[in-house]
């Protein structure tokens, strides 16, 4: 499986990039390569079965400096993950289709969006339950492989957080209502941080809303359900990272912090080395902002 994307590439590596690559003097195109399908994946939720992992490319120049990058499974028979057959792959995502649907024609005519948010998200609430892989029992250990995707949720009906948020923006997108999934951490009922995701959505004021899924199950309320972002500035903290790419996504709708608000100096030896990196936030230092 290979795709030439020549075409596209250039309209967005400039060639001077291309070849500090090649000559081994910076790996930005592998950031930007990596970045790019963590984006991806992230933007089709209904994907389960490709490991990304898989994906390679491969960058050559011909006797006329022209650069041409070669991309897919090089190395690889198939990108499907070890664990899926070839010859079931069509079968499950028939069945994930299927239960797509199961969750979104009920609501698909005749409801505002505020209804068909509350709809799907108590439909992923009464059909999936919260486990980690090590709690799925030897009986079903093939489950354990699908915990963070939509197809373990909405087909095994067990997901991780991860799979929570993909299967609930599975339905935005058959709705075609404006959300996208959050990556980063949150608190769990003891304050401890814990790695996390969930989901935003667009109303129909125009004005973004939080949805979490996971932790309304775990919690059995609907504490989560369309709460305002600012209601979840102590709990939830996006991170921007997709995949733990070095890439930061910065998504519109969320309130990062103002770079305005923060000041940074320097103090200096007297050898005109860096000695202290002073950073304050509206005008206070650390020690002023814990007091």
């Amino acid at each position: 499986m290979f795709l030439d994307s020549d075409g596209n590439i250039t309209n967005h590596v400039e060639e001077d990039l291309l070849k500090l690559y090649v000559m081994g003097k910076s790996s930005a195109v592998n950031t930007h390569f990596l970045s790019a399908i963590a984006a991806w994946r992230y933007d089709h939720p209904e994907i389960f079965y490709v490991d990304v992992s898989k994906l390679m490319y491969r960058i050559s120049q011909d006797s006329t400096y022209k650069f041409h990058i070669l991309f897919g499974c090089l190395s690889q028979p198939s990108l499907l993950f070890d664990y899926i057959e070839q010859d079931k792959v069509s079968e499950m995502i028939s069945n994930l289709n299927n239960k797509i649907l199961e969750m979104v024609n009920p609501v698909k005519t005749g409801n505002n969006v505020s209804e068909k948010v509350i709809a799907v998200h108590d439909y992923i609430k009464s059909k999936v339950t919260y486990k980690r892989q090590f709690e799925i029992q030897d009986d079903e250990a093939e489950k354990r492989n699908h915990v963070y995707s939509s197809y373990g949720a909405l087909v095994n009906n067990v997901a991780m957080c991860d799979g929570f948020a993909k299967a609930f923006q599975t339905a935005m997108i058959q709705l075609n209502i404006p959300s996208i999934q959050v990556p980063g951490d949150a608190l769990d009922e003891n304050g401890n941080s814990q790695t996390h995701s969930w989901n935003l959505v667009q109303l129909e004021n125009k004005e973004w809303f939080v949805v979490d899924t996971t932790y309304d199950t775990t919690s059995k309320t609907d504490n989560w359900l369309l709460a305002t972002q600012e209601s979840i500035l102590q709990t939830h903290f996006p991170n921007g990272q997709l995949d733990a790419q070095p890439v930061t996504f910065y998504f519109p709708p969320i309130p990062y912090v103002s770079s305005d608000l923060w000041s940074i100096d320097f103090t200096y030896t007297e050898d005109n080395k860096v000695d202290k990196v002073l950073v304050s936030f509206k005008g206070k230092n650390s020690t002023a902002l814990l007091e």
